[in-house]
């Protein structure tokens, strides 16, 4: 069973900017703690044991963070890679159910009236309509090609 969704492009179109500024953030970040472990070069400490332990502790920290913030990157990427994808699974399937409706009630109009038909097998009717058609059409079931979200 697939789960009902909307989709309001004009409310996403309003986000677009957001996921560049936040994957140049990403890359900004990584980029300033890649530059900041560089910068932890032995000379540049003094030779004494504690100074040249804590320069140690600042090259592993810088590390973990970069790391870190590396991981998260591709976590983003990821994301914006899926969600690039949900959208145009989302407007692939509204634009198919529109055909798919727009055929539907096309076809259905060009029915002949259950009257006519009717009135062949001896009974009588009142013409089908394209609210009726339409109405018809909400109770098929779900399209298989629907994306599940």
């Amino acid at each position: 069973m697939s789960a009902d969704y909307g989709f309001d492009e004009e409310q996403h179109a309003q986000t677009n900017g957001d996921m560049d500024e936040g994957g140049h953030g990403l890359t900004q970040s990584n980029d300033a703690a890649g530059s900041l472990n560089r910068a932890q070069i032995a000379t540049r400490w003094t030779d004494e044991q504690g100074a040249q332990d804590f320069r140690n502790s600042a090259v592993r920290f810088f590390d973990s963070v970069d790391e870190m913030l590396a991981d998260e990157r591709a976590i983003f990427d990821t994301f914006q890679m899926n969600l690039t994808d949900a959208v145009r699974e989302a407007v692939a399937a509204r634009n198919q159910t529109r055909r798919f409706s727009k055929q539907s009630i096309e076809r259905f109009g060009r029915i002949p009236s259950v009257a006519a038909a009717s009135s062949a097998a001896g009974t009588t009717s009142a013409p089908l309509r394209r609210a009726e058609c339409a109405a018809s059409m909400m109770r098929l079931p779900q399209l298989s090609a629907m994306p599940e979200f």
